[in-house]
Parts: C-alpha cells; structure tokens; sequence
C-alpha cells in the first residue's frame, strides 16, 4: 500500500532551493535526449551526421540551447556551490520526504555534479574550439573519429557519461520533491524507478554512439561503420 506521508504545504522547500532544481534537472535531461538526436544519425553514417549537425548548429538552434539550457546549467551549479558552503547552516525542511536514499548517495550527487560541470565543458571546447579556429562544420565526423579513440578520450567519454546519466538519474526525482511536485514516499519510488532507466537508456544511447568514433563499430543499430576518411559514404 503506497505511504500517506506528504510534505506539508506551509513547509515548502527554501526558494533558493526550487529555483535551483528546476534550472538544473531538467534542463540537463532535455540536453541529454537532445545530443541523443543530435549525434545518433552518427551511426548512418558521415552525410547522415553532417545534414543533423546542419540543422542543431543553426543560430536559433544554438540561441535556444544558450538560453534553454546552458544558462540555467551555470546558473544551478553555482548555487549548488553556494548551497554546498552553507550546508551546514542550513536546517532541514521539516516533515519533508527523504529525496536521497543515503547520506552516500546525497555526497555522490555532488561528486557526479563536479564531474558533470568539468566533461559538459570540455566537451563543449572541443566542440566550438575547432570553429573558432576556421575549421567546417563538416570536419566534425572527422575530428570526432580522430579524437575519440585515445585512451585519454576513452576515459572521459566513459566516466563523464556516466556521472552525467547518473546525476539526471538522482536529480530529477529530487528535484521534483523540491519543487513539491512529489509528495509521497510511493511516488517518489515510481520517479526514481522511471528517471533511473530513462537515464540508464539515454547512456547506452549515448555509450552506442561514443563506441562508434572511438573503435570505428558501435554497439548496436548501427548501419554504416564509422568512416573517418574521405568526402562521401560508400553507400550514397
């Protein structure tokens, strides 16, 4: 039988700590699902990749990603800097529900919240550095299945995928009880259940994609194995 705990309406979460989940959460699962698009005609090939890259990288594109994502992505990791130097100060809500199932779990969130913020960067600079320097939009399959491949490359694709699946995973059931969206304890394991394999889907998608410009063969569902050399694909 679901729990009939609920947190009480006149004991909200504090202000700061609402508008920091929602800037953080969701934005950063709308960003994965949409690099999920962006990337996985990857896997049909370069001509297939380029005609998606054409389309995401369009200044209203970029403009929406800015505004829509990246923004309130710098925005929810500063206060979660500020709110991880205030902790301690900070009591909690009373009568609220538990939104982490341990203290590990809660410190893990902000280790893979670190972790995400440093790959979303510099996986955003070896994107854009490229263009600043002159370079085409259609070069990126090829720097993607030269770069991909080291093992320096390998290890931050993997650790950071993962820490970033895994931060949307935990934060957004977290965020939804912040935001009192999520009142009871039988709720709030339906949220965890559903958010966790929706992220643990969105990694393989992402891990499928990653394995296809680092070895030249992705996992699985792919129809044209990586081609990191020449102007046109074989099969068009």
């Amino acid at each position: 039988m679901e729990s009939r705990r609920e947190v009480p309406s006149a004991q909200r979460a504090p202000l700061v700590d609402r508008v920091s989940a929602a800037l953080g959460a969701f934005p950063l699962g709308v960003y994965l699902v949409l690099h999920v698009v962006e990337t996985w005609p990857a896997l049909s090939g370069r001509m297939a990749f380029n005609a998606r890259l054409h389309t995401t990288t369009a200044p209203a594109w970029l403009a929406l990603k800015a505004a829509l994502v990246l923004l309130p992505l710098v925005v929810h990791g500063a206060l979660g800097v500020r709110r991880a130097l205030l902790s301690r100060r900070e009591a909690p809500v009373e009568g609220a529900l538990v939104v982490y199932a341990s203290r590990g779990l809660r410190t893990l969130q902000a280790v893979t919240g670190a972790l995400t913020a440093v790959y979303l960067a510099v996986h955003l600079a070896e994107l854009t550095v490229p263009f600043w320097r002159g370079g085409a939009l259609e070069q990126m399959y090829e720097t993607l299945s030269v770069r991909a491949g080291t093992p320096l490359s390998i290890t931050l694709v993997s650790v950071g995928l993962a820490a970033v699946c895994f931060h949307v995973g935990q934060g957004v059931p977290a965020a939804l009880v912040t935001l009192g969206l999520v009142r009871r304890e039988g709720q709030l394991l339906v949220a965890r259940v559903v958010v966790g394999l929706l992220a643990l889907a969105v990694w393989m998608a992402l891990l499928n994609v990653a394995s296809h410009f680092a070895v030249g063969r992705a996992l699985f569902g792919e129809e044209t194995p990586a081609q990191p050399m020449g102007d046109q694909d074989p099969q068009d």
